[in-house]
């Protein structure tokens, strides 16, 4: 005797089919949402490989160009001590100008020394308060201070950007009359 279990085929086959479809359109609804051509490795393993490469080199980019910004922040920095250090030092001028003409008593000349000495005072404060990110962009040492950007999105010297920053002390600052009395320009506190 045989044993037939009854099952509806049809309705398998149905459920099946549907299943399927389902699956395929879940994947298409998440292509879809996305907006993206490859969603998975599966789609397109070659295009994934492209793609990623590409998202590297624009998230180097993106950083180089922030790097870039940076940099120019820093430049402007720097720029804008050495634009007052550059008045203080036309008044500087004025006043050794001004202390020349023998019309000045002993009085004057003292006023305009102490006007002097203040205004090397504010250089020395400026190139020793002027920094970008803790480090001083105007040391009083002889050496420049080197600063290097990396404004391309592959390494090497070739995408660096160099700047350097020469240091300020009013101690290398003389300035001579050439009248009868002399000015002088010197930083009694630097030693």
């Amino acid at each position: 005797m045989a044993l037939a279990i009854a099952t509806n085929n049809a309705a398998l086959n149905a459920a099946a089919s549907a299943s399927s479809v389902n699956r395929d359109m879940e994947t298409s609804m998440a292509r879809l949402s996305s907006g993206k051509r490859i969603n998975s490795a599966s789609d397109d393993a070659a295009g994934v490989a492209i793609s990623s490469r590409l998202s590297a080199e624009i998230r180097g980019t993106d950083q180089a160009i922030r790097n870039s910004l940076d940099g120019q922040a820093l430049i402007d920095t720097a720029e804008g001590a050495h634009k007052e250090i550059e008045n203080i030092l036309q008044r500087m001028r004025e006043v050794g100008v001004q202390a020349a003409n023998d019309t000045n008593n002993d009085q004057d000349r003292s006023n305009l020394q102490a006007e002097m000495d203040a205004m090397l005072t504010e250089i020395d404060r400026i190139a020793g308060t002027t920094t970008w990110a803790g480090a001083s962009l105007m040391a009083d040492d002889a050496a420049a201070t080197v600063f290097s950007f990396q404004v391309g999105a592959a390494t090497g010297t070739q995408n660096q950007i160099s700047v350097s920053i020469n240091g300020m002390n009013g101690d290398a600052l003389s300035l001579s009359t050439g009248g009868t009395s002399d000015l002088f320009v010197t930083d009694d506190d630097a030693d």
